[in-house]
């Protein structure tokens, strides 16, 4: 049941990228990434830049999914001893 909720939430996040709504896609992706691994957001990131051709100059997405991976797994330790139901 985990797995389908955590496919379910990068594909939404991954169709709202792709659709412009950017709001419902950073809800979803901290949501997401707090509760479970942030490491589906590299998959993520490779697919936008291959979507959108950012291959062929700077990738800025996978960068960006790279940053964000980051972030998440040193943050999330502190978040969750200071928020316990995360």
């Amino acid at each position: 049941m985990t797995f389908l909720f955590i496919s379910l939430s990068y594909g939404l996040i991954l169709f709202s990228l792709l659709s412009g709504w950017y709001l419902v896609a950073a809800v979803a992706l901290v949501l997401t990434s707090l509760r479970w691994t942030s490491l589906p957001v590299l998959v993520l990131g490779v697919l936008l830049d291959g979507y959108y051709g950012f291959f062929f100059s700077v990738p800025i997405w996978s960068f960006g999914a790279v940053g964000w991976c980051i972030v998440v797994e040193l943050l999330r330790p502190i978040i969750r001893d200071q928020w316990q139901p995360l």
